[in-house]
């Protein structure tokens, strides 16, 4: 916007340049692109004019319009962190050693350590992780655990698929986990 070009160079500039830089004993950002600014307004004639956005296409307005659209581009600024490369880094070494458990897990498991991982960069380790990618394309079955119902018919039989120890609040100990089936087995 003009408006705010010309507000800049006519009013902020200088206000920042008498107050070393600063904004209420904040540091301005970008400080070193705003001196160069001052600087070259101080050597040469800046003129600001406004451009009406509805004028003529055949306008002396709307050439200098064009010609502006042209030399503003807008970009996207990348900025490489090399903290973000370090955390990235712990993450996957996080994630690795709890046993691709998920991310609560990797965020607990650097939490106890006392290392301080970001949980967006947690979640975007695992979303990379093949291993992970692997594991969740398979589906858990669902392990059904409690009793062993009668069968609804007679004479049914029931098989068992899994022999072994018990699960801990149905354990009676080796002698009790023999009966325990006996009487899950047992036909009337």
């Amino acid at each position: 916007d003009s408006w705010s070009v010309a507000n800049g160079l006519a009013i902020w500039l200088p206000t920042w340049a008498t107050h070393d830089w600063k904004i209420h004993s904040k540091e301005v950002w970008g400080k070193e692109l705003w001196q160069d600014i001052w600087a070259f307004a101080q050597q040469a004639r800046v003129t600001v004019f406004h451009i009406d956005a509805r004028c003529g296409a055949d306008t002396l307005e709307q050439w200098y319009n064009s010609i502006t659209d042209g030399q503003a581009k807008i970009s996207q600024v990348v900025v490489e962190d090399p903290h973000h490369e370090q955390q990235m880094g712990l993450a996957k070494w996080a994630h690795q050693k709890c046993s691709h458990l998920g991310e609560k897990a990797t965020y607990r498991w650097a939490q106890d350590r006392r290392i301080v991982i970001n949980s967006d960069i947690i979640k975007m380790v695992i979303a990379q992780c093949p291993i992970c990618q692997h594991t969740q394309q398979r589906t858990v079955p669902h392990i059904v655990r409690g009793q062993l119902n009668r069968g609804k018919l007679p004479g049914q039989i029931w098989q068992m698929d899994y022999i072994g120890p018990l699960c801990p609040h149905m354990s009676y100990g080796p002698l009790g986990d023999a009966i325990t089936l006996g009487r899950y087995l047992k036909k009337d």
